[in-house]
């Protein structure tokens, strides 16, 4: 399960990088509602996981919805974002998912924040090798 959780957390994370890659070309085709679906169930995968992991109640699953809404939502803008340069885009994200991560722990309990704290720790970890440092153009 723990394999499972990591490479959930990894196909997020490169799909992320993915789509923020491909926004440094000029795009000309409409972009198409199955983007949309995908990325709905890579939220509800993490939420999927997060409820397993840190034993979520149902109070806290209902907070913690509109809270990856609005960041699924966010991160769309900000990939749409013509003005902002690669750079500035990914410290945006880099806020933006600090801001998200202080959200989610308020929601939770403090055990539960010390379980999301070793999540994150861990998939830092696989990331480091699984990334490049330098973006690829």
């Amino acid at each position: 399960m723990k394999s499972k959780l990591t490479l959930t957390l990894i196909l997020t994370t490169l799909l992320s990088i993915a789509a923020f890659s491909q926004n440094a070309a000029p795009q000309t085709e409409p972009s198409t509602g199955s983007t949309a679906a995908a990325s709905a169930h890579q939220h509800g995968d993490f939420m999927q996981m997060l409820t397993q992991k840190l034993n979520l109640t149902a109070d806290q699953q209902a907070k913690l919805k509109p809270v990856l809404e609005q960041q699924h939502q966010q991160m769309r803008a900000l990939r749409t974002d013509t003005s902002l340069t690669p750079e500035q885009k990914q410290a945006k994200v880099q806020e933006l998912r600090e801001n998200t991560h202080n959200q989610i722990n308020a929601i939770l309990t403090p055990e539960q924040q010390q379980q999301f704290a070793q999540l994150r720790a861990e998939h830092k970890g696989h990331m480091k090798g699984a990334v490049p440092s330098t973006p690829q153009q």
